[in-house]
């Protein structure tokens, strides 16, 4: 399979409104509320996503990307990155969301949208980045562990669902496959 990872456009927000719903449902059920799974419109979100990737588009220095993964003539992951949304980290980078469409769950689109939005972090001045893992979501967490991602002991409910349990990811940005520094 041939595979490219690009900066998102507008065209694509209709398959990642899908990838998220799907990625969602199939990775967290049974971790997150049914109701909340069930409720997501892949319509609603790709409305949204649409309006942050124009947004991004007409920003002349961005500090934020969104990245597509593209197999043949189809998006089939995503990955949205920029600076720490938190004090504690400051100066780090972090990757907000990454999904695949879970038909290529563990075909390397996961990975190639890493590197590339460790390469853009890296590009954008960061040295080290951050992501939350739901505590739950063993395979998730083996995946960024897989890619060279560690868990530096800290957690919170920093999810857009309440109650839900994160754990934060680190890695040190000058180093590909080192944990952050301490």
């Amino acid at each position: 399979m041939d595979l490219i990872t690009r900066d998102a456009v507008p065209a694509d927000a209709a398959a990642i409104g899908r990838i998220k719903r799907d990625g969602w449902r199939a990775a967290y059920r049974g971790m997150l509320p049914d109701a909340s799974l069930d409720a997501l419109d892949a319509d609603e979100l790709a409305i949204e996503f649409e309006k942050h990737i124009i947004a991004l588009g007409l920003d002349p220095l961005p500090t934020r990307l969104f990245l597509v993964a593209q197999a043949a003539d189809a998006v089939v992951g995503y990955a949205i990155a920029g600076p720490y949304r938190w004090d504690e980290l400051p100066g780090a980078g972090e990757v907000y969301a990454l999904y695949v469409d879970p038909d290529h769950w563990r075909g390397g689109s996961g990975a190639a949208l890493m590197v590339a939005a460790e390469e853009r972090l890296r590009g954008l001045g960061h040295v080290e980045a951050a992501l939350w893992a739901l505590e739950a979501n063993r395979v998730g967490r083996g995946f960024y562990e897989a890619v060279g991602w560690r868990a530096d002991g800290v957690t919170g409910e920093r999810c857009e669902i309440d109650g839900a349990v994160e754990v934060r990811y680190r890695r040190d940005l000058r180093r590909p496959g080192h944990p952050p520094p301490t």
